[in-house]
C-alpha cells in the first residue's frame, strides 16, 4: 500500500470502529432502560396484588422488601 492508501484505509478502519463504539453504548443504555422497565413492573405488580413486596432504593435500585410494605423505606 502507498501512503495515500494507507491513509485511507486507516480513516475507514477508525470510522468502523467508532460507529461499532457508538452502537455498542447506545446497546447498553438500552439495555440498562429495559432492565429498569421490567423492575419497575415487578414493583407495581407486586404493589397491585400484594404478594411480592418491593422497595426501590435512594438510587433508583428495584429489591425485595425486608420490612412490610412496599414503600415503608427510609430515605
Amino acid at each position: 500500500m502507498d501512503d495515500d492508501e494507507r491513509d485511507e484505509f486507516v480513516s475507514s478502519v477508525s470510522k468502523f470502529l467508532s460507529a461499532v463504539n457508538h452502537l455498542a453504548a447506545e446497546l447498553e443504555g438500552m439495555k440498562e432502560m429495559m432492565e429498569f422497565e421490567n423492575s419497575y413492573f415487578e414493583f407495581l405488580m407486586g404493589m397491585l396484588s400484594g404478594t411480592d413486596k418491593g422497595t426501590y432504593t435512594q438510587k433508583g435500585v428495584y429489591g425485595r422488601a425486608k420490612s412490610t410494605g412496599s414503600l415503608n423505606i427510609r430515605w
